[in-house]
Parts: C-alpha cells; structure tokens; sequence
C-alpha cells in the first residue's frame, strides 16, 4: 500500500507506540536486519538458482557480478548483527539471563526484548498468552482463526519453539528431563494421539515452563511485583517444585585433564 494512502490515525497510534518504545535503537536494527535478511535469502535464493541453470552459458562478468550482491547482502547482515549486540548488552534481562540461556541466539533474544513488555505482562500466564503458549494441561495451545484478531505475537512463537527443539535434539539439559516427562505424560494419558502430536505437545509444556520462568526473573530485575506461580499458589506445590530461570542456565565446570602436558621440545 503507497504512503499518501495509509490511514492517518492508523500511522498516529504506530508513531505514539514507537515514542513509548524503551529500546527504540534495537527496534530500528531489528526491522533493518528483517528487511535485508528477507531480500538475502530471497534474492539469494533466485541468483544462486540461476548461476547453476545458466552455467556455461552465463559470462563471467555476469557471474562475478551476482556473487558480489550477495557479499554485500552477507556483510550487510553480519554488520546489523554487530550493531545488535552492544545495544543488547544495555538491557538487563539479556546481559543477566538471556545471554547466558543456551542456544537462544542473539536475534532472538533482540526479539523478545523488542516485542514484550514486561510490565503489561501481569502474570506468567499473559505472558504465555502473548508469546502464543496459552495451553492448560492437554497441551492444546491458541491459534489463529480466521475473522478474529490475534492475540498473540506471531514472531515470538516460532522463536521459542524452535530454540527448545534445537536444546532437546542436543539432548541439553532440564531440556530432555522434561521433554520425555511430558511426552510419556501425553501418550499414557491420550494413547490414540499420533506421535507427533505428542512430541509437539512436550516441546510445547517445555516453552511454556521456560516462559513462566523467564517472567519471574524479568519482573524482578525490573523491580515489579511477582505473583507465586500457579502450581505453587493453587495447586499447592512446593517452592523448590518451581523450575526457576537458574536451571536452565548450564553449569560450567572446568575439568582439569589428567594427562601431563608435554612443553614444546621434550620428547
């Protein structure tokens, strides 16, 4: 849709809504970074098909010339992406949490802070909501439906369904304890389910305890009130029952090998 045409109240709230945005500079990388990542591998995509269908045919200035765009596209990216990180480093919940969650990668965690507003978030569960794992105990999870507005952020979801599969398929963990609790959960439980059902059920209670963790330490590095957690205000659990944000970060442990090293020279 052209500029002129654009609904003017419609262009006032987006612009009172970026005024509002407390990382305006990482919103402004992170829409470039999308822009020129999509034409990327879209224009990527299409010169690289055509150098292997025109090869023989096609000149070697023309060839020359299709891979010096995509070199420009590469280092236009990996430039944003540089950018991206010592703004990153300003924001609490990456430099204290985020960073140090396994396999969440720097885009990704640009979109979670550039997309939730943690201070509207005024339970773990419209924090869920949001990021699209609103799911009681079946698993079931919202979706779009057609004629109604979305209530959920449509870019977050993938993200961290994703990031728990690539952890479970590395077999990290609390990752894999919890995937195969809940995977065996579902298939005792609904035996009928094909199995893949299953297996998206599991990832998908996985991302919705990451994110319920992930709420109570971003609300208190914040300084917000923090609610006790549903299974422990409700269902009675115990506290030590809840999975905080500390036992998803790894645990390094530095091993001393036993083997003498040997100094240069000796035999």
């Amino acid at each position: 849709m052209p500029w002129k045409e654009i609904d003017e109240d419609w262009l006032a709230k987006m612009r009172e809504n970026f005024k509002q945005h407390p990382y305006k500079r990482i919103n402004t990388i992170l829409t470039l970074y999308d822009t020129v990542q999509g034409d990327k591998v879209e224009t990527g995509n299409r010169l690289e098909s055509a150098l292997y269908i025109q090869e023989g045919f096609i000149s070697p200035d023309d060839k020359k010339r299709v891979e010096t765009i995509l070199d420009e596209q590469k280092a236009l990216v990996a430039a944003l992406k540089n950018e991206l990180l010592p703004e990153l480093e300003q924001v609490p919940i990456y430099s204290d949490v985020l960073s140090k969650i396994p396999m969440l990668g720097d885009i990704a965690c640009a979109r979670s802070v550039n997309y939730v507003r943690i201070e509207k978030a005024g339970s773990i569960s419209a924090l869920r909501k949001y990021c699209g794992y609103s799911a009681g105990d079946d698993g079931k999870i919202i979706h779009m439906e057609k004629g109604k507005t979305r209530e959920f952020n449509s870019t977050l979801k993938p993200v961290f369904y994703l990031w728990a599969k690539r952890n479970i398929m590395t077999k990290r963990e609390p990752f894999c304890t919890m995937y195969h609790t809940w995977k065996e959960y579902y298939a005792n439980r609904e035996p009928e389910l094909a199995p893949f059902i299953i297996d998206r059920r599991a990832i998908i209670k996985v991302v919705g305890l990451f994110i319920g963790a992930l709420w109570l330490a971003w609300r208190g590095i914040e300084g917000l009130p923090v609610t006790a957690p549903y299974a422990q205000a409700k269902l009675g659990h115990a506290e030590t029952h809840i999975i905080t944000i500390d036992k998803w970060i790894p645990q390094i442990v530095v091993q001393t090998s036993k083997r003498k090293r040997k100094d240069v020279g000796t035999k």
